[in-house]
């Protein structure tokens, strides 16, 4: 007998697997282990699963969607005895949490499958959907991935490819597939429900790309899974840039933030790493500490002055930091982004800038820096770019804009 014609054949949808548990009772040993309900419903939903990468049904769409996205995205519609917002909502909350049950159940499958193979399995997903209110950009994403806690661990220099892996998954991949998933979903006149939250004032909160680390803290404690932030299209690269510039005088700047991972097997988790035939320390910190506070910051050096007055130019001013979005000069000008790699003579933005970046430590490469800053934003701008794209702690970025801006004026 064929498995879609059996009794308990069932689409792995929320109803599907509700239907299939109800039908196919838990082994009576299962009933003594904590958490046994949740073991059986995993084992459940992969018989469902099973053989739906190879049943040839890949390419079936309506209108741009899946059959079973329909299905999935009509979950509890036809359940009219409680109010239509009270609906939308849990049956979001039930959506969500029926997902996050398949990307667990592959994560663990790969989990099993490295530790029996020795081998490494990385799994990046994006929902489709989108946050209320936010503009399908890079720096409005995020992926789920799911990579072996141990191979960060052991190979901090691994950090940064998996940040470039994300990045460019997010930009090149996710992002167009979520601007096709906004038209499928406009199409269909489906509205969109965030947790508690009224859609028509709410703005997710933009976070401060120079502070993210380049792997976050994992989702739960002990889990491989990590839901990684997409920053704006070539910012990553220029923090990279930056920080491999220099090996030996580049200050607190050199310090990249990663997610604190445990150490293995007593190893010291801030050991030196070798990469590009250049050795530079690594410095682990949380996802959640303050870039200010790290050792480095608290012994850097003095601040140079260069306006006698303390205060910085007008012009400086004319937006408050805090209030400031910077976009990437791609997404300004419109032409694909640049690496800050000088293929010339490096030329130097004017006296004063030489002075207080050779005075913080910073490598003579971030003149390049500096003329793109300069060419892509408005003075007003200036900190807040630099704070972001160099990176650095905000009163240095500060002592940066002014002696740019000082030199602009000769």
């Amino acid at each position: 007998m064929d498995w879609m014609q059996s009794d308990i054949s069932r689409y792995p949808t929320i109803d599907g697997l509700k239907e299939a548990v109800a039908l196919l009772k838990a082994p009576r040993p299962l009933g003594g282990i904590s958490d046994g309900a949740d073991r059986w419903n995993a084992a459940v939903l992969a018989i469902l699963s099973h053989n739906y990468h190879r049943d040839g049904d890949h390419l079936t769409a309506q209108n741009g969607l899946h059959p079973l996205t329909l299905t999935h995205y009509r979950t509890g519609q036809a359940n009219a005895d409680k109010p239509k917002k009270q609906r939308r909502l849990e049956s979001w909350r039930e959506r969500t949490q029926h997902t996050e049950k398949i990307f667990a159940l592959m994560s663990d499958l790969a989990a099993v499958l490295d530790r029996l193979t020795g081998g490494n399995t990385i799994i990046m997903h994006h929902p489709g959907a989108t946050a209320p209110n936010t503009p399908i950009t890079p720096e409005a994403l995020k992926a789920r991935v799911r990579v072996n806690p141990k191979v960060l661990s052991e190979h901090h220099e691994l950090h940064e490819v998996v940040a470039e892996m994300t990045q460019f998954f997010i930009e090149r991949y996710a992002q167009p597939l979520a601007c096709a998933f906004s038209e499928a979903r406009t199409q269909y006149q489906w509205k969109r429900v965030d947790d508690n939250t009224d859609t028509s004032t709410y703005t997710p909160p933009s976070p401060n790309f120079a502070q993210l680390p380049l792997v976050s803290a994992p989702i739960h404690k002990n889990s491989s899974v990590f839901e990684i932030h997409g920053r704006p299209s070539g910012v990553l690269q220029r923090m990279l840039a930056s920080c491999l510039a220099s090996t030996t005088n580049f200050s607190a700047d050199k310090h990249v933030r990663f997610a604190k991972i445990p150490s293995v097997q007593g190893k010291d988790s801030g050991r030196g790493v070798n990469t590009l035939n250049e050795t530079r320390k690594i410095t682990v910190v949380t996802a959640i500490e303050d870039f200010n506070d790290t050792g480095a910051d608290n012994a850097d050096r003095d601040i140079p002055v260069v306006n006698p007055s303390g205060s910085l130019p007008d012009k400086l001013l004319g937006t408050s930091i805090a209030s400031l979005h910077i976009q990437s000069p791609s997404q300004l000008s419109g032409y694909p982004d640049r690496h800050y790699v000088n293929n010339g003579p490096i030329q130097s933005f004017g006296r004063n800038t030489e002075r207080v970046l050779l005075e913080l430590g910073f490598p003579d490469r971030m003149h390049s820096v500096c003329f793109e800053i300069h060419n892509e934003y408005l003075m007003k701008q200036w900190v807040k770019a630099i704070e972001m794209l160099f990176p650095t702690r905000l009163d240095r970025a500060s002592a940066v804009a002014e002696a740019m801006a000082a030199d602009m004026e000769h």
